[in-house]
């Protein structure tokens, strides 16, 4: 009755079968399984062995007395003294014992195969004075497990290759796993990177200040059959490229500017978006066949961004440095408004006499860890010339005019010597009006005026904190 049991197994195409231990050893998923009392118990052995670290193993340890006759199930070998058999004749008085067992044949070239090799024993000048069968197993993660039988004859001990210390692969991504393939140990998407369905691709979307990304794993894109991946936006001319993180990433990127890559920009009364499409093929740019991937970034309006997103701003700056500090970079620019997000565009600005004039100035690079910003002056003139009379201060010796108590900066340094920012020129629209002046504690705004022609100075200067 049994033996047209295992008839049945091997026509299902089960390697082979031993009759005595009742253990079948199954390719397809490379597990020893076990029948006891009618019922089947299947073990991985990559995770189901034990550990053999002793350094002596190794074929470059001398002489000793040990002996395996007792090794008997799977083990993996680990430390020093190597993690994997010699394939080649080892000398005798070597392993800590007089016979060292070697693999008398190559190691399995294929992850999840279970192979069958022969230990030989060196002694008297045969390299295989003594053999037994052994299994081996290549696992995920760089490694070799075996299953022992014992040792034909004491003194013999199952010898380890020195050469062979640590992982056979590189370093691997959060994403990979060192696999056996073709003989070569390589690093290789995991198999625990779960995707069958395109729809459920989750692209990483970095909303920068200067540039927008989007990336997606490369496994993941390999699991769906992206083998030869084609990445790019609205302009193919921005194509996408491989990168490195924590896993292999396919990235592209296009600057935060509309028009830019194909980027759309549209703004609101409180943000500013930019949108566009990425393109997936699979090796050719066929867009009819290809994956389509909408993204956008919104960004709130603040008095910098707003000038970012502005077709032609009036505005002014410049470059200084504060000596062994670094580069700062200062600006200053016309706002409709108090809330600074809309800032005049075009050659100049062109009010009504009623209008008021929102002077916004930022530090827009530069460690402000060490710096604060003093306002030291800001005027008006009323032609182009910034440095002719007669000049409208608005803010004069770090002081709003009028004068107002409590100005100046407490916390501040002595000053580096003042740097000028020009602004203009400002149109007037309509007729005649009284000229005033006000300002905040954050931005100068020019009340009404009664120029045809105005240009705005600010100077400034950075001070260090105490």
């Amino acid at each position: 009755m049994e033996h047209h049991f295992y008839l049945v197994l091997l026509l299902l195409g089960f390697s082979w079968c031993t009759f005595a231990q009742n253990i079948t050893v199954m390719p397809g998923f490379a597990e020893e399984c076990v029948w006891r009392n009618s019922s089947r118990s299947c073990l991985d052995p990559c995770s189901s062995y034990t550990v053999l670290d002793q350094p002596w193993r190794s074929t470059s340890y001398g002489s000793g007395s040990n002996c395996d006759s007792d090794k008997r199930g799977w083990y993996r070998f680990v430390g020093q003294g190597g993690e994997r058999m010699p394939e080649a004749c080892v000398p005798v008085s070597r392993c800590n014992t007089a016979a060292p067992l070697w693999l008398s044949g190559l190691h399995p070239g294929q992850n999840d195969v279970i192979v069958n090799r022969l230990a030989c024993a060196h002694w008297s000048g045969n390299c295989c004075q003594w053999s037994t069968t052994v299994q081996v197993k290549a696992c995920v993660g760089g490694y070799f497990v075996y299953k022992l039988e014992g040792t034909p004859v004491c003194y013999l001990s199952y010898c380890t290759d020195p050469n062979y210390i640590g992982s056979p692969c590189s370093q691997c991504d959060a994403d990979e796993e060192c696999q056996l393939v073709n003989g070569v140990w390589s690093c290789v998407c995991s198999h625990g990177v779960n995707t069958s369905d395109i729809s459920s691709l989750e692209p990483q979307l970095e909303c920068g200040a200067n540039q927008i990304k989007v990336s997606l794993e490369k496994c993941v894109l390999n699991k769906l059959g992206f083998q030869d991946v084609v990445m790019y936006l609205n302009d193919d001319r921005c194509a996408g490229f491989e990168e490195q993180r924590n896993s292999t990433l396919i990235s592209v990127v296009t600057p935060t500017q509309g028009g830019q890559c194909g980027t759309q920009l549209t703004k609101n009364d409180t943000h500013a978006t930019y949108s566009n499409t990425l393109y997936l093929g699979n090796g050719t740019i066929i867009r009819d066949d290809e994956v389509k991937i909408n993204f956008q970034c919104s960004y709130p309006l603040d008095m910098e961004i707003s000038l970012a997103t502005a077709i032609r701003p009036i505005v002014s700056s410049i470059n200084i440095h504060v000596g062994g500090t670094g580069l700062f970079t200062v600006k200053m620019a016309l706002y409709e408004s108090p809330n600074y997000t809309s800032p005049y565009e075009g050659p100049m600005a062109v009010l009504s006499t009623d209008a008021r004039l929102y002077v916004g100035v930022m530090v827009t690079s530069g460690d402000l860890s060490r710096f604060v910003l003093l306002l030291d002056s800001c005027y008006a003139t009323p032609t182009q010339n910034s440095t002719g009379p007669p000049k409208y201060f608005i803010i004069q010796n770090s002081f709003t005019w009028p004068r107002c108590s409590g100005g100046g900066s407490r916390r501040a340094a002595a000053a580096e010597p003042g740097y000028v920012l020009h602004l203009g020129p400002i149109v007037q629209r309509g007729s005649e009006a009284e000229a005033e002046a006000e300002a905040s504690s954050a931005h100068a705004s020019l009340g009404a005026w009664t120029t045809a022609l105005v240009t705005v100075a600010l100077a400034f200067s950075l001070h260090e904190f105490a």
